[in-house]
């Protein structure tokens, strides 16, 4: 899948914010895990996910929370990238960015 330029920057950023976030709070103290990162083409466009199989998000967890410098600037740049972001919480958490692949 090619993804053009003016995508493929600003998609790094919150990749790497996710999967930042994930090492930093999803295995506390001595814990470990696994974080997976998944890009893939879909009919639409294209998704990201970041997925770890840690302690999963606090409860109340608010994704638009002013706190939280992070999911402020993953929220930021997946609209800048017209991108929906999902949040799963099961055995741990996933966060998925899908996007409508722009024209070329």
């Amino acid at each position: 899948m090619v993804v053009p330029t003016g995508t493929a920057l600003p998609l790094a950023l919150p990749a790497n914010e996710l999967v930042a976030n994930a090492l930093k709070h999803a295995f506390p103290g001595t814990t470990t895990g696994r974080v997976a990162v998944r890009f893939a083409p879909t009919e639409e466009g294209w998704l990201l996910q970041v997925a770890d199989d840690g302690i999963g998000l606090p409860d109340g967890f608010e994704r638009a929370s002013r706190r939280s410098l992070g999911m402020r600037l993953v929220k930021t740049l997946a609209g800048q990238l017209g991108a929906v972001l999902e949040i799963e919480h099961t055995a741990g958490t996933v966060f998925t960015l899908r996007a409508a692949m722009p024209p070329a």
